[in-house]
């Protein structure tokens, strides 16, 4: 019914656009500034989602 998971949430990300970096990148920047802090987190990723109108 569901899809086989194709990476775990603790594997590390294999950027190979600006745009991933970038993305990687503040992830591990707002878990630095939580564990420093000590507060919780949450992120969420969003899929691109591509279409007839997508351009």
């Amino acid at each position: 019914m569901f899809p086989i998971e194709k990476s775990k949430e603790n594997t590390i990300p294999q950027c190979i656009s600006p745009y991933a970096i970038t993305k990687y990148a503040s992830e591990k920047y707002l878990d630095n500034y939580a564990n420093t802090y000590g507060f919780k987190y949450t992120v969420l990723r969003d899929a691109t989602i591509f279409g007839s109108r997508h351009n």
